[in-house]
């Protein structure tokens, strides 16, 4: 039995230098640098970021059906109760 090579988390990452001499190296023929995860208008949006929390799995299914009942998302949401919260201290909402 053959030991496979071992690749980091950060090997498969598509922002991560290319592997030497491994078939992960190119997807479909385009070097890992070249493939673009996000839009023009995400990097205009510098001022924003990606935020991540956990929380209950059910709980998280609800908000995304309160977000679907709303015709809504889920950051729309989140947002809405933080202006909640902030309100409630006196504090100005924040903006999207």
């Amino acid at each position: 039995m053959s030991k496979r090579p071992s690749l980091s988390l950060a090997s498969l990452s598509v922002n991560a230098p290319a592997p030497a001499n491994h078939a992960a190296a190119t997807l479909g023929g385009v070097a890992n640098k070249d493939i673009k995860i996000s839009s023009d208008k995400d990097n205009k949006m510098s001022n924003r970021l990606q935020v991540a929390f956990r929380m209950n799995k059910d709980a998280y299914k609800e908000l995304r059906r309160m977000a679907l009942d709303e015709d809504t998302t889920v950051n729309a949401l989140l947002l809405k109760a933080v202006n909640v919260l902030r309100a409630q201290k006196g504090l100005a909402a924040l903006k999207d």
